[in-house]
């Protein structure tokens, strides 16, 4: 679980390994599947991610992973749905990439919370849990994209910039 004094190690961790913001802004991607072209240091449009899993070695793979796209920033990481909550209102991110099954507070749940809380905040559910139930859950609960964990990396970056822009 990565929480309290922990998630802000991650915060300075992140910060230090990814390198500052190069700018930011929801809806300026025009193509949510694909970066915006011409990045070579040139003000990109910064989406920047919350991660929330129960797994640390996932938060940091994600954030790894996440870390060399241009566009995205990971600004922080929660284990349980409960300290999401409180680090999407202190850290107001772009997007929430929520895991399912996790203490707590279970990412259904906190979805739903967080849709009331933060209406304009999309989540994507990422999950290994890619069953019926799972992906009615997710929508009920106000998900704007649903990804399955062994589904590869395309599908997600892409959900995340089609979420970005309301797609």
């Amino acid at each position: 679980m990565i929480a309290g004094a922990a998630a802000a190690g991650f915060r300075l961790w992140a910060e230090i390994s990814l390198g500052p913001p190069v700018g930011r802004r929801r809806g300026l991607l025009s193509d949510p599947a694909r970066p915006p072209a011409g990045y070579n240091g040139i003000e990109v449009a910064m989406i920047r991610v919350l991660l929330v899993d129960d797994e640390p070695n996932v938060c940091r793979a994600l954030c790894m992973r996440l870390g060399v796209e241009p566009d995205l920033e990971v600004v922080g990481a929660a284990g349980d749905g409960r300290t999401a909550l409180s680090l999407a209102l202190d850290l107001q991110p772009d997007i929430i990439l929520m895991d399912v099954a996790m203490p707590l507070l279970d990412g259904i749940a906190a979805t739903g919370q967080l849709r009331a809380a933060l209406p304009g905040l999309p989540v994507i559910i990422l999950t290994l849990h890619d069953d019926p139930a799972t992906r009615g859950a997710a929508a009920a609960a106000g998900a704007a994209g649903f990804v399955p964990k062994h589904r590869p990396v395309e599908e997600l970056l892409a959900a995340i910039r089609a979420a970005a822009v309301g797609a």
